[in-house]
């Protein structure tokens, strides 16, 4: 299993996961008494995040760690995402303690119940303080909707300790709803003092049980410290609730040989910050307050995205055809990745191509190919200009000589320029499919042109697919312009 982790890493993320995670184990050996250890994974949509930690949480398993893996974005409507990650960390436990092929004897798991028991009891006292806090601002607001919220709030959340005040309140409320609704919080106010004692204590004891938790883990078992507890997608949550975790980290589980791996797009993070707080607030600084590290993953190449999405995806490259020795999933990758720097475009919108030219693949007749080099470079250019007409050589030549890509393949004959290729079948796709082949037969057969025999094998397979389905006109390359814009036009975007 462990050589399997990283078996299909195409954008070389292990040699990051050695770092970071050397890192970490050497930071909370040596600041063991401090409180936990918190690194921010930063990286644009598109780079990898969420195959990193997965992987890397999938790794400290296999090492011995005790850990945990959080979908941030996937619960992010409850209340309150500390009940999401006790919730996973109960969750660890009991199935440490449930596993029947564990070693581990009978003392050391009874032991561990009575810590895990301590956690969640603990973390439930401060949950039921925070849900009290909750209640009386949302009764305040139930007042302008009248007396069936107010009495559903007190029904769910009155303590028992309070119970005949809040019996009254349910009797009364028809009578004097904002009279009822100030006894009701009066009731909580006596209790205020008491509470912030209560939950102070709640706080402790949750803590240290988690951190005899860990030790005893690490003490009785052969497992190792630190803990991980990874969370993903925190840029995707609600701006509220993003912000509530990474204070539950700092306040609620800053504890020893406990390290937390975040993944996020920092820059998006950061937008969700000032939607909260302002344009003007400063959101660098204040994450800054919740991570001790923050690790900004290398962009991964190109090709290497190109082809995860290719093999991810199971694009039908069958339909494709492209000039040059190589074929496959090489020549594609290699030739998109090359024809994405020509437009300079983003992770996204390479994706975004990607997407395009599956629905076209999809949405065409499966007898005829598709020739890459113009229908790519069309999607490319809608991509970046939202049009594709009257795209020339020499556009795609400034285009090529400001990216300083080599934009070139090799055949029999040597290298060649994907920009004259591109021209030769621009100028063919007004021409007739028939005068087309015969153009190109003849320079095939006078050795003229570099192209000739690529287009005229290209096109002879497309003729004979037309006698086929008795069709006759101009060339498929008439049709690329309209499609590229239609599947641009009609594409959904999540």
């Amino acid at each position: 299993m462990d050589g399997e982790i990283w078996s299909d890493d195409l954008l070389n993320r292990e040699r990051q996961y050695e770092y970071i995670y050397a890192l970490i184990r050497s930071r909370v050996a040596k600041d063991s008494a401090r409180g936990s250890f918190v690194v921010n994974v930063d990286a644009k949509w598109g780079q990898g995040k969420t195959f990193f930690v997965d992987r890397m949480y999938r790794k400290v398993l296999v090492e011995g760690h005790p850990a945990v893996f959080i979908n941030a974005w996937k619960f992010d409507y409850i209340d309150d995402p500390y009940t999401h990650v006790v919730a996973e960390i109960d969750q660890y436990f009991t199935a440490l303690l449930n596993n029947k092929n564990s070693s581990d004897d009978s003392e050391f798991k009874k032991t561990l119940r009575t810590y895990s028991d301590a956690v969640i009891a603990n973390a439930g006292k401060i949950l039921w303080t925070a849900l009290k806090g909750g209640a009386k601002r949302a009764s305040r607001w139930a007042i302008a909707e009248g007396a069936d919220e107010i009495v559903e709030l007190v029904e769910q959340y009155a303590p028992k300790s309070i119970a005949e005040t809040s019996a009254s309140v349910v009797e009364d409320v028809e009578a004097n709803v904002i009279a009822v609704n100030d006894k009701f919080i009066d009731g909580f106010i006596q209790k205020r003092i008491l509470d912030f004692e209560e939950t102070k204590k709640s706080l402790g004891d949750f803590q240290l049980a988690f951190k005899g938790a860990l030790e005893h883990i690490s003490t009785k078992s052969k497992h190792q410290l630190p803990m991980f507890i990874f969370i993903d997608e925190l840029d995707r949550c609600r701006p509220t609730y993003a912000i509530s975790m990474l204070e539950r980290i700092k306040h609620l589980f800053d504890i020893p040989n406990v390290a937390f791996v975040i993944a996020t797009d920092t820059t998006s993070l950061g937008a969700s910050i000032k939607a909260v707080y302002g344009s003007e607030f400063d959101s660098q600084h204040y994450l800054s307050r919740f991570f001790h590290r923050s690790f900004k993953l290398p962009t991964g190449s190109n090709d290497n995205i190109v082809r995860q999405y290719i093999e991810e995806r199971s694009l039908n490259i069958e339909r494709l055809t492209l000039p040059g020795k190589k074929r496959g999933v090489d020549a594609i990758s290699l030739f998109v990745s090359k024809t994405a720097n020509i437009y300079d475009l983003s992770v996204r919108q390479i994706k975004q191509t990607l997407r395009t030219l599956d629905d076209i693949i999809d949405a065409t007749d499966p007898t005829f190919k598709l020739e890459l080099v113009y229908l790519y470079t069309l999607i490319c250019e809608f991509a970046v200009e939202g049009r594709v007409r009257h795209l020339t050589e020499m556009r795609l030549g400034e285009r090529a000589s400001l990216s300083q890509t080599d934009w070139t393949y090799e055949d029999m004959q040597g290298n060649q320029s994907y920009q004259l290729l591109f021209q030769k079948i621009y100028d063919t796709r007004s021409i007739c499919l028939d005068d087309a082949l015969q153009k190109y037969q003849r320079e095939r057969d006078a050795g003229v042109g570099a192209y000739a025999h690529y287009l005229w094998e290209f096109l002879r397979a497309e003729i004979i697919a037309k006698k086929e389905a008795d069709r006759s006109g101009l060339t498929e390359f008439a049709s690329y312009e309209w499609l590229v814009t239609h599947a641009y036009n009609s594409a959904i975007e999540y």
